[in-house]
């Protein structure tokens, strides 16, 4: 999709087109890119850190892909995003605390990868977060208490981690 004023690419919505290979670190000169979805494809790899430069994304669907390596720090910093999608890939590592920038954030959905740690007290800052679902990792610890500060949360599913 375009945006007709600007003749600006705004949305990327490659799902299910049977891509295979890495995500580009062209990818980044997209920068008006609003939504980026590349669910159900055989992408893997690192997410390239020029993902950065994607500063008015809103949705990031990578789900269903074989994407690995940990979810990076700078994820924090795409500050407009709220959709966020990374279901049935290989990511490991912690949730990283820079996962509090995102004020808007309204939706995570991390279920069925590799993700381990605890679920970080910052967590509870994301007012506007409705729906996060984590089920399927190796988290570990104790749930944090600042969950309950979601007041918008309509679905909470972590099942299927360590978690007590």
């Amino acid at each position: 999709m375009c945006d007709a004023q600007h003749e600006r690419v705004i949305a990327l919505n490659l799902g299910e087109m049977g891509l295979k290979g890495t995500l580009p670190s062209k990818i980044g000169n997209l920068s008006f890119l609003v939504e980026l979805d590349l669910h159900s494809n055989n992408l893997y790899g690192d997410l390239p850190k020029e993902l950065i430069q994607l500063q008015k994304l809103q949705i990031l669907n990578l789900s269903y892909n074989e994407f690995n390596g940990e979810i990076p720090t700078w994820i924090g910093s795409l500050f407009m995003l709220q959709h966020f999608h990374l279901r049935n890939n290989s990511f490991g590592g912690v949730i990283p605390k820079s996962i509090s920038n995102l004020s808007k954030l309204e939706t995570l959905n991390w279920n069925d990868n590799f993700v381990e740690g605890f679920i970080p007290f910052e967590i509870g800052k994301l007012q506007c977060l409705k729906i996060l679902q984590i089920a399927v990792n190796k988290l570990s610890g104790r749930i944090p208490p600042t969950i309950s500060n979601l007041s918008s949360l309509e679905k909470l599913s972590l099942p299927y981690n360590f978690l007590t």
